[in-house]
């Protein structure tokens, strides 16, 4: 029986998920001390119940990209078709986004074509049972 040997790139990209993962969790948490803290020294001013709800929409937000994450690094890790598709599908999005907020989306942009190249790779795709694609 062959053992299949992860590739070392989709190793290193299940990891980047789960930092982003923890990285918007922590944005999560941070917002809420900020917001406490605020509070507590009387600057949230008159406007507390508009920020209020902002606060709560975007600690949401942050904390259902972060579970997205760890879903996403458990697909990669697990050798889920699936999470090759998702990878496909953030990276995707993720160089729209990055063209409409050019020049300051340069980064992402060249790192989100990186991992849409890299997903590509015969041996990606190999070892995710999808046939190479045609070139």
């Amino acid at each position: 029986m062959a053992v299949k040997l992860r590739p070392s790139g989709i190793t290193e990209l299940t990891i980047l998920e789960i930092v982003n993962a923890l990285a918007y969790f922590g944005l999560v948490a941070l917002i809420s001390i900020l917001t406490t803290t605020a509070a507590l020294i009387a600057l949230a001013g008159p406007y507390e119940g508009v920020s209020a709800s902002l606060r709560v929409l975007l600690q949401a937000i942050l904390a259902v990209a972060g579970v997205i994450c760890l879903v996403l690094a458990y697909g990669l890790w697990m050798e889920k078709d699936w999470g090759l598709n998702l990878a496909f599908k953030f990276a995707v999005i993720g160089i729209v986004i990055s063209i409409f907020t050019l020049p300051s989306g340069v980064i992402t942009l060249v790192i989100n074509g990186l991992i849409i190249y890299y997903l590509r790779e015969p041996h990606v795709r190999a070892f995710f049972g999808r046939a190479p694609l045609r070139r």
